[in-house]
């Protein structure tokens, strides 16, 4: 539905042109769940992820768009200003650890009464380079985890029909 907005195809284009400044292209993604957080954290837990667990946060759900090295385009029904801290993980299809991310740029989308609500395009800047594990589930999903059939005796292998 978001795909076929006009104004918004641009955004989502993933063809790198020649007035595109960014540092690295953006790819795009399998269907997915995001969560977004925000708030303050305790300054003597900030690097400990289990301390994030424990403290009470604002949480949103939210949808990658597309994702690059250093930040991705996320749709979510939340209002966030731009400059404002907060972090995001996948919670499907591969659940991955909270990224410390920034906003950049808000986009805001109408809501259509009594259809859909009002929605926002976040254009978020990674503090710290794209995880792998974050990266290769957006761009992949499952995909990768499944391993190839293992070898099979000659009784069974297709090639050799009785």
């Amino acid at each position: 539905m978001i795909d076929k907005h006009p104004l918004l195809s641009r955004l989502l284009d993933t063809s790198i042109g020649a007035s595109d400044r960014r540092v690295s292209p953006r790819y795009p993604v399998v269907q997915n769940r995001a969560v977004l957080a925000w708030g303050t954290v305790p300054e003597t837990d900030t690097k400990s992820e289990a301390a994030r667990e424990k403290w009470e946060q604002p949480v949103c759900p939210a949808r990658i768009l597309n994702i690059s090295n250093t930040g991705a385009l996320v749709l979510t029904g939340t209002r966030f200003k731009p400059k404002q801290f907060l972090w995001l993980r996948l919670a499907d299809p591969v659940p991955t650890q909270w990224i410390d991310a920034s906003v950049v740029g808000v986009i805001r989308i109408p809501g259509i009464p009594w259809i859909r609500k009002r929605s926002y395009m976040l254009r978020l800047c990674f503090l710290n380079p794209c995880p792998y594990d974050l990266f290769k589930s957006a761009t992949h999903g499952r995909q990768l985890d499944n391993q190839p059939p293992g070898a099979t005796t000659s009784d069974f292998d297709g090639r050799y029909w009785r």
